[in-house]
């Protein structure tokens, strides 16, 4: 039997991801390694554990496409043969809130970010800031100008999460009745805009519902099942840690871009529009922020209680002499 028949059998046995974790993981290697949902989670992941880690450690992060899958890496392991500090699980909180999932785990390994997703715990000023002095090339903006600019992108997210309370509210309807509903697919800038750095609301509420169901090929809800839906997403006091992550990342893409244009308005040093060296946008901001992005605490303290934990026992000196 050959090596490809080998892996094609094992793969009807164990969960995939679980399967490429065994055909990477290396007992002796300088090596960490985890489990995430999304394919562009270890992009973010990666950056954040490798800031904390020894510089001569690395993390390997395996992308399982979904939370079930993570569930399902996660229990395909013999914890008998595996040291559980030297593999971690990362899972969107999501709106488990709301809707407990059906099958779900919960264990010293296992990280559930603090809001929606990894991206809400990002998405502040301090990730704005960086990104345009180092990205958009913003970079002469007086301490008065920067504590006006920080105003302003606060009160714009603050009020762009308010607004996509309706979207949200729809969003968690869709998942409890199991709708398919591809919600990348949400045309946010038919919704919103950024202008000067605040934000503008296209349509009323009616309208922001029927055109994200016709983006995802949905059913709108009616008002009266809107009504519902609303009275439960707001009924959770941190509703708005909850709003979707990727669509906050839009807000970051369209703030960035709204201060860099206008940015004679937003620092008084600034007369001709900065160039930039790359082209930014809402596909592919990620590249950028990621590396810029500061760890969450939550996240630090879960790196530090497992990763660093193993690395500082010396099991992986052991395995190594031994």
């Amino acid at each position: 039997m050959s090596m490809l028949d080998v892996h094609a059998a094992a793969l009807q046995t164990i969960n995939e991801a679980h399967h490429t974790f065994l055909l990477k993981y290396k007992k002796i290697a300088r090596k960490v390694y985890g489990f995430t949902e999304g394919k562009e989670d270890p992009m973010f992941y990666r950056s954040l554990i490798e800031a904390i880690l020894p510089p001569d450690w690395s993390v390997e992060l395996i992308s399982c496409g979904g939370r079930e899958k993570v569930v399902g890496a996660y229990q395909s392991f013999d914890w008998t043969e595996f040291p559980k500090k030297r593999i971690c699980f990362f899972l969107d909180r999501d709106l488990t809130n709301y809707i407990p999932p059906e099958i779900d785990i919960a264990d010293c390994n296992v990280y559930v970010t603090d809001g929606y997703s990894i991206e809400n715990s990002i998405v502040n000023f301090g990730l704005c800031e960086r990104m345009l002095i180092e990205v958009f090339k913003v970079d002469k903006i007086s301490g008065e100008e920067q504590v006006i600019l920080e105003r302003l992108f606060n009160t714009s997210l603050n009020s762009y999460k308010l607004s996509l309370t309706p979207l949200m509210s729809q969003i968690l309807h869709w998942r409890q009745k199991k709708v398919v509903a591809p919600l990348n697919n949400v045309n946010l800038s038919a919704l919103f805009s950024v202008e000067d750095g605040q934000l503008a609301v296209k349509v009323g509420t009616d309208d922001m519902l029927r055109l994200s169901a016709n983006d995802v090929g949905a059913p709108s809800l009616d008002a009266a099942s809107y009504r519902f839906a609303e009275a439960q997403f707001t009924s959770d006091g941190n509703c708005h840690e909850y709003t979707r992550g990727k669509y906050l990342l839009w807000f970051l893409s369209a703030f960035l871009a709204s201060v860099h244009e206008n940015s004679s308005k937003f620092c008084s040093k600034i007369q001709v529009t900065p160039k930039m060296n790359v082209t930014v946008g809402s596909k592919n901001l990620m590249i950028y922020a990621a590396p810029r992005a500061r760890c969450p605490q939550t996240l630090r303290s879960f790196i530090n209680d497992n990763y660093i934990d193993f690395i500082e026992s010396g099991v992986h000196a052991i395995s190594a002499s031994g």
